[in-house]
């Protein structure tokens, strides 16, 4: 008696608590999406490495000095792994919270491993869904890398959006010619991306740059005056090199020739001085000219990068059912044109790249040391650097549009099938209704979909049982992963999905203590009870939550777990505007159905048992309770000792 007394006082105490205190839903801030940046790089290792030296210019010995001489000098482009290239793409193509919602909390980006794996940091949805059947890489680039992480991890119920990304992806499933075409052209961009990223790891002010900048002769910011004073320099060397040589031979013939043995030697030594002077002159000519060749093969990059870019959103732009819904593509064509509200530097950059300079091609010592100097000087530039953030976030955008269509089309005809979800507009109640969905977790190859239609009816909940590695938490994250795609991108993993768009999507997974914090196991899961409840009831009439629940109060005695856990999912079924999934093994919680008049449902994964064991897991959703515990499963496979 004094028991049940003691938990009902705890149960009291969470309601009390959940009633006092009702958050206000608030947007995504600068500050989420930033976490969700640093978390998803988390994703890559920090590999320390040695700081970048370009290749030396001193020569060690003669044979160094004539090769230096003879062969072109080239400068290697910066060793920028993933890690690299999306904390740069991060801090250079910032982008604002594009939701004015606050519907997937940066914790639940974590539990659901929508960017960073958990046990293995590189194995996440993103991941999964950018990977065709075959492996193969699907994003091209890392603005499209980086445009994913942004997007998925801001859900909205802004339907007008999501149809939007909805009919440009099915856009480019259906019209292969297109799709084809836009694939060519992200394979452009992917192979001039590392020259682009070069460029954005170059400090101007870094002495680095500023001996190449003398070394490439930059005293006269003209292009025009630097053309004609650097080609009216060369012609004079070349001129001049083999005049003085002629001259001191000359000097040495005529000793020679009168015998004089004065003249001899004098002419001997002017000649081989003359001979050092210009070998060293040709030596410094020749660093000027691989320099600015370096310098050409960067913005060749670049210019590449950019062009095939102004291509890709002109190809897109003269498709009628996608130029009419991303205005954002003309406005790119044009800012990479000239753009009024842009820098000088960035304008006159954009017009030098369109130049016959850095036409793709081989960088030559005969193109001109004006275009290339001054772009390089711009294309190096903080500021110059920042003002393309729009034209690659856009990139960025509709290379993930691509990838998703590319999976879409590799997955038709398989088991595994993706769908573009379908929207309950203007009702008064949650609904969700699936029809062969699955987890991209699991390998295409191994896929049981399963099917569910909650709130269609009477029955809203359910109550999971089954032992474990059954399927329960891979069957919950899937249905959740499916309304997840389906509030970003607008498709599911599934053969069909119609939903009511969710303000809310909550778990309780993992929960974890925090012993430095003084939060027990326990308390950790009261809190994150107490969070879960407080949401749920700030909600307004019209707005409705998802929540998928696994072992909840397991910190505490097994009858004391239980009887929370039971209190918990019956005061929640209550809330007209909430359907959950729990998973447990309390026992307790299977008699809710006929509680809750059916709004609660059970449910449990399918096991093959022969012989008192589970020889086989269907992982199948089957109405009913599961026929087997976990301890008892774990005790007889284990052959702790016979049942």
């Amino acid at each position: 008696m004094k028991k049940a007394l003691k938990i009902r006082r705890i149960i009291s105490l969470l309601v009390a608590i959940a009633t006092l205190v009702s958050p206000s839903l608030q947007a995504y801030t600068q500050e989420y999406v930033n976490k969700i940046a640093d978390n998803h790089l988390r994703t890559f290792p920090v590999i320390e490495k040695a700081p970048h030296k370009e290749e030396s210019i001193k020569p060690k010995n003669f044979k160094a000095f004539l090769q230096m001489i003879t062969k072109p000098r080239h400068l290697g482009l910066r060793d920028l792994n993933d890690r690299d290239k999306r904390e740069i793409a991060f801090k250079y193509m910032q982008q604002a919270p594009f939701s004015q919602e606050d519907i997937i909390a940066a914790s639940l980006v974590d539990k659901l491993n929508l960017i960073r794996g958990e046990a293995r940091p590189n194995d996440h949805l993103m991941g999964r869904l950018t990977t065709d059947p075959a492996g193969k890489e699907l994003l091209m680039t890392t603005a499209g890398a980086k445009r994913f992480v942004e997007i998925v991890a801001q859900p909205t119920t802004d339907l007008t959006t999501i149809r939007k990304r909805q009919t440009i992806i099915r856009e480019l499933v259906n019209n292969d010619a297109l799709r084809i075409q836009c694939n060519q052209l992200l394979a452009k961009i992917q192979k001039a991306e590392p020259f682009v990223f070069d460029m954005y790891t170059r400090n101007p002010d870094s002495e680095e740059e500023k001996m190449k900048m003398a070394d490439s002769q930059i005293g006269l910011k003209g292009t025009n005056t630097l053309t004609v004073t650097t080609r009216t320099g060369e012609v004079i060397f070349a001129i001049g090199v083999p005049l003085m040589i002629a001259g001191s031979l000359f000097q040495l013939g005529k000793g020679i020739k009168e015998d004089d043995p004065t003249k001899i030697v004098g002419g001997a030594f002017f000649t081989l001085y003359t001979l050092l002077v210009q070998l060293g002159a040709v030596w410094n000519m020749k660093v000027t000219v691989d320099i600015r060749k370096n310098m050409q093969e960067r913005l060749m990059g670049m210019a590449t990068y950019l062009s095939s870019l102004k291509q890709l959103a002109q190809t897109l732009e003269k498709d009628s059912a996608i130029g009419q819904l991303i205005p954002e593509l003309n406005k790119i064509v044009q800012q990479l044109e000239y753009d009024k509200n842009a820098s000088k530097d960035f304008n006159r950059l954009n017009e030098l790249l369109r130049k016959k300079t850095f036409i793709e091609g081989t960088p030559s010592a005969l193109s001109s040391p004006g275009n290339i100097v001054n772009a390089y000087r711009r294309a190096i530039q903080e500021e110059v650097r920042k003002e393309y953030a729009p034209a690659m976030n856009l990139l960025g955008e509709l290379d993930v549009y691509v990838a998703l269509a590319n999976k879409i089309k590799a997955h038709q005809g398989l088991n595994a099938q993706f769908c573009f979800a379908e929207f309950i507009e203007k009702s008064d109640k949650p609904v969700i209704k699936a029809t062969n969905f699955w987890n991209p977790f699991v390998d295409h190859t191994m896929v049981v979909g399963n099917n569910v239609a909650l709130n269609t009816g009477q029955e809203r909940d359910i109550i999971l049982t089954g032992p474990n590695t059954g399927g329960k938490s891979t069957i919950m994250k899937g249905l959740m992963f499916s309304v997840v795609l389906a509030q970003t991108f607008g498709i599911a993993p599934a053969k069909s999905l119609s939903i009511t768009p969710f303000t809310k999507l909550l778990t309780y997974l993992n929960i974890s203590d925090d012993t430095g914090a003084g939060v027990s196991l326990f308390k950790a899961e009261v809190n994150q009870a107490k969070a879960i409840m407080e949401t749920v009831r700030a909600l307004k009439p019209n707005e409705f939550v998802f929540l998928i629940t696994d072992e909840m109060f397991t910190g505490t005695s097994p009858d004391k777990g239980e009887e929370l856990s039971f209190n918990f999912a019956k005061r929640l079924a209550a809330l007209q505007n909430c359907i959950f999934i729990q998973a447990t093994h309390f026992k307790k919680l299977t008699e809710l159905p006929a509680l809750t008049k059916g709004i609660c449902k059970n449910y449990y994964t399918g096991v093959v048992i022969e012989g008192g064991k589970v020889v086989k897991y269907t992982y199948k959703l089957v109405p009913g309770i599961s026929p087997i515990s976990t301890a008892e499963q774990i005790a007889k496979e284990e052959e702790i000792f016979d049942f």
